[in-house]
């Protein structure tokens, strides 16, 4: 998919050396982009705490000139919100969301939608570039909060805003807890914490609110739960827990856990950020 360039976007060229320092995402992306598919069937989850967003942010009356969604997925934000837009940039580092996100988007939106391959850890836009940054349960995938909330900065014009909603540690208790009770080592991703999404942006001249919410995800076994969590391509381990995949014997013990469990639930806690330049 080539790279539309927005009418008073500026493009600019990904340095090597960062591509370098980015690598890992690539296993992400490949996560991602075999999940497109089926995302949206199984992204009840993400749909909801995306709901949540547009409302503490009350994005529904949100207007601006251009506006970024990072990480974009299937489109679902741009759908929701993106009328009050002028232009909107749908960036991810799955060539496969982006196509669906174009393939989702309401005739209006295709007018002024533009797809952008690229890594949150380094957004190809010129400074000063966009007045509206959003990203709903993608960034969590970013090893670097520093860089990313630097980019963000960077691309944002003077009196711009960022609302996020980042997915953050201690997420999916419910699983780690049941790796720990059969003595096996958690194949739970280690998010960032809130604090260090917290501390990033407090390195910049942001005004920042901010808030936690927990949402739960029901589950009819622990076999739902984990197609539940890969289903949306989540199955993706970040270089700070891999591990080898799930054996047999391995999902076995953990399958008897869960069979003494009065409810299986998956919890995914939530960061919400607002920030203006």
């Amino acid at each position: 998919m080539s790279v539309a360039v927005p009418k008073g976007v500026s493009l600019v060229h990904e340095p090597p050396a960062l591509m370098q320092a980015v690598k890992p995402k690539r296993v992400v992306a490949e996560h991602f982009s075999r999940a497109a598919n089926r995302y949206d069937r199984h992204a009840q989850i993400q749909k909801e705490i995306a709901d949540g967003l547009i409302d503490w942010g009350s994005l529904q009356t949100s207007k601006s000139g251009v506006a970024l969604d990072l990480g974009c997925g299937t489109g679902y934000l741009g759908k929701r919100i993106a009328d009050g837009h002028a232009q909107w940039l749908n960036l991810d580092v799955s060539l496969e969301m982006l196509k669906s996100a174009k393939a989702n988007a309401t005739e209006r939106l295709k007018l002024k939608e533009h797809s952008i391959l690229a890594d949150a850890h380094y957004i190809p836009l010129a400074n000063s570039s966009v007045d509206r940054v959003y990203s709903s349960m993608a960034l969590q995938w970013c090893e670097h909060p520093q860089q990313v909330v630097k980019e963000m900065f960077r691309v944002l014009k003077p009196q711009g805003r960022a609302v996020l909603a980042i997915m953050v540690s201690p997420s999916f208790s419910t699983l780690d807890n049941a790796w720990r009770a059969i003595k096996m080592p958690s194949r739970v991703n280690a998010f960032a914490s809130p604090m260090q999404w917290l501390s990033a942006f407090q390195a910049y001249p942001w005004k920042v609110r901010s808030s936690e919410e927990c949402f739960y995800s029901e589950h009819r076994g622990l076999s739902h739960m984990l197609k539940s969590i890969s289903g949306v391509g989540a199955s993706a381990q970040t270089a700070l827990t891999a591990q080898s995949p799930l054996s047999k014997n391995e999902f076995i013990k953990l399958d008897e856990y869960f069979t003494h469990q009065s409810s299986l639930q998956l919890d995914y806690r939530v960061l919400f950020i607002e920030c203006s330049k």
